[in-house]
């Protein structure tokens, strides 16, 4: 018990100091980049026609967000429009393809999308497009905000019963005199000039209606006490074995 009480004080003072690093809105502008390149071919969901139907998969490799990499959580939203569970849904947000039929389409206005990247990590930017297969140039996000935090109460479609003291909005597109629109395939990436520090990302968007392909976040995953240790006592362990040999 004592070990634990004096582990808490030790890691205390940083607590309290990303804590404040949360509170200060990030320094960011927008810019427009390149989508990451095609792994594959073009493919189709059945029961659309082309293009409603297109989606292909792209280089997740540096994608922290990605639900396929291990730690990230396929993304939740405040809703979704209805009348179309195959190509468009929250989870589809970050699920590693591009295109139209693996979208996300909202059904209100300021709705929002969360990820959980299942670890904690210094964000360097976050990327995101319509239709980065080029077909479709409508739905655009208007204004936006970028939220984060450290922990999400209930990370579920809908819940935000949390989200007003959990989340620090730490990015406002409208002060980056940003138009509110997406042409076309391009990616809209924000860029921050000191990384952020969560797990959770939200992104709220002013218009109703909006599409969003693919959302992706780049940066470091920070390691975890636990994996810290754990390296520790194998670098440990592997030193002794080597020390060993040479006696």
């Amino acid at each position: 018990m004592k070990r634990q009480s004096t582990f808490k004080l030790a890691i205390l003072p940083f607590i309290i100091i990303l804590g404040l690093f949360l509170a200060i809105p990030a320094k960011a502008n927008i810019t427009v980049v390149p989508a990451s390149p095609f792994t594959g071919p073009e493919v189709y969901k059945a029961g659309y026609s082309a293009p409603q139907s297109s989606y292909r998969p792209y280089d997740t490799s540096l994608d922290l967000a990605y639900q396929g990499n291990g730690f990230a959580q396929a993304a939740v939203s405040k809703d979704t429009i209805a009348g179309y569970p195959n190509i468009h849904q929250a989870q589809y947000a970050n699920d590693g393809y591009y295109g139209n039929a693996a979208s996300w389409i909202s059904s209100s206005a300021n709705s929002w999308l969360k990820i959980d990247l299942g670890q904690q990590a210094n964000i360097d930017s976050i990327v995101f497009g319509r239709d980065r297969l080029g077909y479709y140039n409508d739905r655009d996000p208007g204004q936006f905000t970028i939220s984060v935090a450290l922990s999400d109460n209930i990370y579920a479609n809908g819940d935000e019963s949390l989200d007003g003291t959990e989340y620090t909005v730490i990015y406002d597109s409208t002060s980056d005199a940003y138009s509110g629109l997406i042409n076309g395939p391009e990616s809209l990436s924000v860029n921050f000039t000191v990384p952020v520090s969560a797990q959770y990302l939200k992104i709220t968007f002013a218009n109703s209606g909006v599409a969003i392909d693919e959302v992706q976040v780049f940066g470091t995953a920070i390691p975890s006490p636990a994996a810290i240790f754990l390296g520790s006592i194998g670098v440990g362990i592997v030193g002794w074995l080597r020390k060993r040999r040479t006696l």
